[in-house]
């Protein structure tokens, strides 16, 4: 993040402008404010946020759902066509290379 950039929270219903950054310490101002509670998340747009890609967890629960049969795979949080790409590789490791997929883009 860079000062400048945005930050939505609660699906966009708090907004914090980026004032500064030093390390992992961001610094923000409120732009539109309100109550925040619990489990909400975070959005950064235009921003592509690191992340662990595919991780063997996510690698496994396809392989499960391939081995049930499942007919669609719903990917939160792509970024990219890689992400979709990595799922792609595992579904054809499980041996159901044409279930669909479906990304659902938070980002």
């Amino acid at each position: 993040m860079s000062p400048g950039d945005t930050l939505l929270l609660d699906d966009g219903h708090l907004s914090l402008k980026v004032q500064a950054v030093s390390g992992t310490t961001v610094s923000t101002v409120v732009v539109d404010g309100g109550p925040l509670s619990a489990h909400k998340g975070i959005n950064v747009p235009g921003v592509e946020l690191p992340h662990a890609g595919l991780t063997p967890k996510d690698a496994a629960d396809l392989a499960f759902g391939a081995e049930l049969g499942v007919d669609f795979v719903a990917m939160s949080f792509v970024q990219s066509a890689a992400d979709l790409r990595a799922a792609r590789e595992a579904l054809r490791a499980a041996g159901t290379p044409h279930t669909a997929l479906i990304a659902k883009l938070e980002r």
